[in-house]
This record gives structure tokens, C-alpha cells and sequence, in this order.
């Protein structure tokens, strides 16, 4: 907010220092407050940058039910039960695509934090709320025939790409992570 308080040579500084005092500016502009799915389109905004275009998709895709249920609510007022409910149903379908809406909507929360649009973080409440999941055993193999088995049919496959050929004949022997030899 500005005021004048007069033109220099006719206001000396004590005398605009002293009308200073009993300056009273206009009460600050309230806007209106951001949604849910304000903030959640702002944060995806800025996830674009790092993420490819299916991923933000997948992220945008699970995360619907919540931005269909209570996204046109004002962010600051949502609670924890309010997006509990909404999870519940997921987790009912998939307990891990649950535990991962939680995790994204959690991560939004503390976008909007550093933001300054919310003070606390009400996805951090409910943690222990969901099921848990347990992560299942991924079957490998280990018999010494059926490992030269495995050898052979990738040995003797016509059909594949040649790079995609040398990258399965070295993987077993380097014992690296996929990733890893692939960006090798």
C-alpha cells in the first residue's frame, strides 16, 4: 500500500515521519481460497518437468477418485477422514494403488506447504490407517538345469533384436540390476 504524504520541500521528513504514525493502509485483499484440485493441477504442473508423459497420466489416473470426490473443496479444510473415506474405497480394489494416491496427495500437501496455501500435512495421520502391503516373493531361478536352460533358449532365440540378444546373454553373467547394464 502507498500514500503520499506530501511533496518534499513542503513536508519535512519529521513532519511526514510523525502523519506516518497515523496511516492506516486498506485492509488486505482476501482471495478466495485454492482447492484440492487447484493445488493438485499446480503440482503436477511442476512434476511434468521430471516426469514422462505416461507417468504423470498414471499419476493423474489413480489420483481421480479423490479430485472427483472432494476436489472442489478449499484445501485448507480437508482432513484426514475426508480423504480416509475416499481411500477405503481404492484400497477395496487395490490396497497398493491406495497407499500410493496417499503418497502422491501427501507429497502435493507439502508442495502446498512450501507454498504457504496449508500448515500441516493431513496424509502424514494416516499412515497406519490403510492395510499394509506385503510385498510377495518374485520367483527367480535357481535349480542348475533349469538355469542352463534359460541360457539356451535366450542362445538360441531367432526372433529377438540383436542388442536386446546381447544385453540377456550379458545380464546373467554380470549380475547387475537391469537399469544399470541397460544405461551402461
Amino acid at each position: 500500500q502507498l500514500k503520499s504524504l506530501g511533496v518534499y520541500p513542503d513536508v519535512s521528513l519529521y513532519d511526514a515521519r510523525l502523519k506516518r504514525g497515523a496511516f492506516d493502509p486498506a485492509p488486505p485483499i482476501i482471495l478466495p481460497s485454492d482447492t484440492l484440485g487447484d493445488v493438485f493441477k499446480d503440482w503436477v504442473k511442476r512434476r511434468k518437468l521430471n516426469l514422462t508423459v505416461k507417468h504423470v497420466q498414471r499419476i493423474e489416473n489413480r489420483c481421480s477418485p479423490i479430485l472427483e470426490a472432494i476436489g472442489r473443496r478449499p484445501i485448507q479444510e480437508l482432513r484426514a477422514p475426508d480423504f480416509l473415506a475416499v481411500l477405503r474405497v481404492i484400497e477395496i480394489r487395490s490396497p497398493d494403488v491406495a497407499h500410493r494416491v496417499c503418497s502422491d496427495f501427501s507429497q502435493m500437501y507439502n508442495f502446498a506447504g512450501a507454498d504457504g496455501k496449508v500448515t500441516s500435512n493431513p496424509l502424514l495421520l494416516l499412515k497406519n490407517a490403510l492395510i499394509p502391503v506385503i510385498g510377495g516373493h518374485r520367483l527367480a531361478v535357481t535349480e542348475p538345469q533349469e538355469v542352463f536352460k534359460l541360457l539356451k533358449s535366450i542362445h538360441d532365440d531367432e526372433k529377438s533384436n540383436v542388442i536386446v540378444k546381447l544385453y540377456m546373454r550379458l545380464l546373467p553373467h554380470l549380475f547387475t540390476r537391469p537399469g544399470e547394464l541397460r544405461l551402461a
